[in-house]
């Protein structure tokens, strides 16, 4: 449900830092990410949502993938990762029986959240001290249309996402493998493609041009719910929003609209 602050986060970074990671923006983005915590925390206090959205949210946000992928990886940071091996089988044998589900979500997230502080820690010093210089222009102010925009588009594809993947598991399970290969092959790619500076504006340009094509192909397999067609959907929107979001503000507004019409036509006919 909340996989998209760690997306949103993770390319907003990236786009924002180009090719040198400027401390005075780390520190903006630091800040941004409380700004996902706090309200959460808050509506949590008051009883508005469950107190396990806030670990969720925490584990999301704490988590600073940009940063090994600009600095390169590092296995004094690994070590709160592999937590999770331990933490995953106690909660599946045990977690039933002696956690309820407010500890079961602190249990879970709560490596991430350690690997948060250890990633910082080690990362942080390594950040560029001197003051980046911006125009007005050049799309790196944080809160901007074109954050906006690529928050908006990374939202509509997790829920079209999380539509998709449910969808698929309740009626053909055998496809929900393929659409988890594609998309587990992708993100195991995506650290390569940025630390070696192959996705120039020209490819980013193709990425998203392509994206929309498969969308907008995808519109009748929605109407009719054919689904070794629309399994290829949450590939694409994971390609776009690691990609192409934030980048060019036309394509976002119309992949938005694209997103929009598909997540009715998915609802409707679905």
């Amino acid at each position: 449900m909340f996989g998209f602050v760690g997306a949103f986060l993770t390319n907003l970074s990236l786009r924002l830092h180009g090719d040198i990671v400027y401390r005075i923006t780390e520190k903006k983005l630091i800040l941004l990410r409380f700004v996902f915590i706090i309200p959460v925390a808050l509506a949590s206090l008051f009883d508005y949502i469950q107190a396990t959205y806030v670990f969720a949210i925490l584990g999301f946000a704490c988590t600073p993938a940009h940063l090994p992928m600009r600095f390169g990886f590092r296995h004094s940071t690994m070590w709160p990762l592999l937590l999770r091996l331990p933490v995953a089988a106690l909660i599946w044998w045990h977690g039933g029986i002696y956690f309820n589900s407010i500890q079961v979500a602190a249990l879970y997230f709560a490596p991430a959240v350690l690997y948060g502080l250890v990633a910082y820690s080690v990362y942080f010093p390594k950040t560029s001290i001197e003051v980046k210089k911006v125009s007005l222009r050049d799309g790196t102010e944080i809160f901007d249309l074109k954050t906006g925009l690529q928050l908006c588009v990374t939202i509509l594809s997790n829920t079209m996402q999380a539509h998709i993947v449910q969808s698929i598991v309740q009626r053909k399970p055998e496809l929900a493998i393929f659409e988890r290969l594609l998309r587990s092959a992708f993100s195991f790619s995506f650290p390569y493609l940025i630390r070696a500076k192959f996705l120039t504006k020209e490819k980013r340009i193709t990425a998203g041009l392509g994206v929309l094509a498969v969308v907008i192909l995808c519109f009748p397999s929605a109407r009719y719910n054919y689904y070794p067609i629309i399994v290829i959907l949450p590939f694409t929107g994971d390609i776009y929003t690691s990609i192409v979001a934030g980048h060019f503000r036309m394509m976002d507004f119309i992949i938005l609209v694209s997103f929009s019409i598909l997540i009715f036509m998915l609802r409707a006919y679905g």
